[in-house]
């Protein structure tokens, strides 16, 4: 599916390059811990694979996720660092963590001591959830080699920070019962990680690598996840008219009404009634009238409207000069983040903005597209001409494909960015494209043939500008290596 027929509708678009940033942050506030990223219920329900290969970059210490078929999904993925499965184990669990090379919680002794694959033990600490209580004696008694790690899980770092010591000092009783440290020693999540003044060996990062706050007092995260609708339907009402089930919005004068293609199928909670607003054109409107499956109807105001059929409406990110938070959505439905962002729906596309390197461009669909009308995503912005396809990475042009006069089945194509080439890739396969303008003449364009020095230029002065020469490619090189698309 082209990215255009994916933006039919409605979609997220998940920035993987401010996710990086964000575990950055989190890591530095937790004084260098190596990371443990949290990428459980689908990465938040941004899509784990992506995550986890985009935080690779960091060099995590591992992942931690809820249960053993969301760390063998990760496993079939090509990630080969230490999966810690949260869900503790059971004993009839054994060999299919044995299988699958994932590191299982504890939170029984007993089972402790018969577990023969590395293992990470819970001590409750106030969460009153899981793990094993902090004061209970039978923690002398664990003594194996196969105890990799010990945690507990902080219940209210981010808006109630003075439990965060009792805590603290009942996990350190604790594994002082244990006689021996074990090697892996975690306590932050992402508020803990500014919470707590003593370092530990890894950080559990959660929220706020997905653009989450973690506490109204601490740092804001950049923005990872932003969710689009399109226009779908508009149409004047006079007073009194309702819209949506039950009758319950009643326009109080006369006023423009538009349909968008987002509803409570795709995670957009019914309980934004009454509070939501959207953002179209920068400016904001209210929704109106009950939250159905597939739509919810947004008041214009009175006629005329700017507002057309296929303008995109932004649920949550940015817009303009302004901008609806994951967060401050959240508060509209009466709860919090995590709810938003791992209710996103499976009808929502997912968008990967900024993926580079190899896996990211076999894999993701993710660095700007842009077409004959302005448009800007995030924070990547671009300009476009008729018939011109710009690519971008991190905001910047770095080449542009045009499509010739001979070869229109070039408009509509996916861009991907490796390294410091842009590279076209036609929907079906077959071939690509290649070309950098970077430090060539304003009217020069170079093209690469499989990523090699050899190049030809062809001057473009005095040409139309969707007349210039393509490389048609079997082939192309990344880090050395040859990948071919035939």
């Amino acid at each position: 599916m082209s990215t255009q027929q994916c933006r039919e509708r409605a979609w997220v678009e998940v920035n993987l390059v401010s996710l990086q940033a964000n575990a950055r942050t989190v890591q530095a506030a937790a004084g260098g811990a190596a990371l443990l990223p949290m990428i459980k219920a689908n990465a938040y329900g941004l899509g784990a694979v992506k995550v986890g290969d985009a935080l690779e970059e960091l060099e995590p210490w591992g992942y931690g996720v809820a249960t053993p078929y969301e760390a063998v999904e990760l496993r079939e993925a090509g990630i080969r660092r230490p999966l810690v499965v949260f869900t503790p184990a059971t004993s009839g669990a054994l060999e299919f963590y044995r299988q699958h090379d994932l590191r299982a919680v504890i939170d029984d002794t007993d089972l402790a001591g018969k577990w023969d694959l590395p293992y990470h033990l819970e001590i409750d600490t106030g969460m009153g959830r899981c793990g094993v209580r902090h004061d209970d004696f039978r923690l002398v008694a664990v003594s194996s080699p196969h105890l990799e790690g010990v945690f507990t899980h902080l219940f209210a770092a981010d808006d109630a920070p003075d439990t965060v010591p009792r805590q603290l000092g009942r996990f350190e009783n604790a594994i002082g019962l244990l006689g021996a440290r074990p090697k892996v020693v975690h306590v932050q999540n992402s508020a803990g990680s500014w919470r707590l003044n003593q370092d530990f060996d890894v950080a559990r990062p959660g929220i706020f690598l997905y653009g989450g706050r973690c506490g109204i007092d601490l740092p804001v995260p950049e923005v990872v996840a932003q969710v689009r609708a399109r226009v779908v339907s508009i149409r004047a009402l006079p007073a009194g008219e309702s819209v949506s089930y039950g009758g319950e919005w009643r326009a109080p004068r006369e006023t423009v009404v538009a349909t968008v293609g987002i509803g409570y199928a795709d995670g957009l909670l019914r309980s934004v009634k009454g509070q939501a607003k959207v953002l179209i054109g920068g400016r904001r409107y209210p929704v109106v009238g009950r939250v159905t499956m597939d739509f919810i109807m947004v008041d214009l105001g009175p006629a005329p409207t700017s507002v057309g059929i296929g303008d995109v409406a932004t649920i949550i990110g940015k817009d303009g000069g302004d901008e609806i938070t994951v967060d401050e959505f959240a508060g509209w439905a009466g709860t919090i983040s995590y709810e938003v962002l791992t209710g996103l729906g499976s009808r929502l596309h997912r968008e990967y903005l900024d993926c580079s390197g190899k896996r990211a461009l076999i894999r993701c669909s993710g660095v700007l597209e842009c077409d004959r009308h302005q448009r800007s995503i995030g924070k990547i912005g671009c300009r476009s001409a008729t018939r011109r396809r710009s690519v971008m990475k991190l905001g910047r042009v770095i080449g542009t494909v045009v499509a010739t006069r001979k070869d229109p089945s070039l408009e509509g194509v996916k861009f991907l960015v490796v390294e410091n080439l842009g590279v076209n890739l036609e929907p079906d396969g077959g071939y690509v494209v290649a070309v950098d303008s970077v430090g060539a003449g304003a009217n020069e364009v170079v093209l690469y043939a499989s990523g090699s020095s050899a190049r030809q230029t062809e001057k473009t002065r005095d040409r139309p500008v969707d007349a210039v020469i393509m490389a048609i490619l079997d082939s192309f090189e990344v880090n050395g290596e040859t990948t071919r698309l035939a």
